[in-house]
């Protein structure tokens, strides 16, 4: 999914913005790996010392756009958890609908960054790992607290495992959409987003 935002939904306007909405898109076609500084620079039309002087190297930079991918995540997320009027399963599936709404758009081609960044760097980058790790950890804290509020409305039983639930959601959107960039099958994701809405409501 992709999260680059853009003035009046047009093309960004600064050299950061830029290169920032170009290295999500190029990372989420081609991996980290694959993806040269100069492959930004080009698409981004800006000169090379532009990189360097707001990010200081590629590492730093996927950094950047990881953070700002996340961002946008728990933002998105959070559009759906405010939600009073709707149950908390529906607050769920409603975050993840809008999820599969964005990967078909793309032609099954966004899937989330999160997990093109786990496996292309995870195993070798530390600091790479590191924060990756942070924004799961972040997704999966908005998961328990979303989910500890149906527990206090009674949405999910007293003795409810929520960390437990919390862990297979995110299992659950993460592995859905590497699986959908494979099958591109819409009918899958739809029976993924019942199983998130029934882990927020049994």
């Amino acid at each position: 999914m992709s999260t680059g935002k853009r003035a009046g939904g047009g093309r960004p306007t600064t050299y950061r913005k830029l290169m920032l909405a170009e290295g999500e898109r190029l990372f989420h076609l081609r991996g980290f790996r694959a993806t040269t500084v100069n492959d930004i620079l080009e698409a981004a039309g800006v000169p090379k010392g532009s990189f360097y002087h707001y990010f200081g190297s590629k590492a730093k930079f996927g950094a950047v756009v990881i953070e700002d991918y996340t961002n946008a995540q728990i933002e998105l997320f959070r559009s759906w958890a405010d939600r009073d009027g709707l149950s908390i399963a529906e607050r769920f599936g409603g975050y993840f609908d809008d999820m599969i709404r964005d990967f078909v758009s793309s032609d099954y081609s966004t899937s989330c960054l999160l997990s093109r960044f786990a496996s292309d760097v995870a195993a070798t980058d530390p600091g790479l790992r590191s924060k990756i790790n942070e924004s799961y950890a972040r997704l999966y804290s908005a998961y328990v607290e979303l989910l500890g509020v149906a527990r206090e409305r009674g949405e999910l039983a007293a003795g409810a495992d929520i960390a437990g639930r919390a862990a297979t959601i995110l299992a659950l959107v993460q592995g859905a959409f590497v699986v959908g960039l494979a099958n591109r099958n819409v009918d899958y994701l739809q029976s993924v987003a019942k199983n998130i809405r029934d882990l927020a409501a049994a």
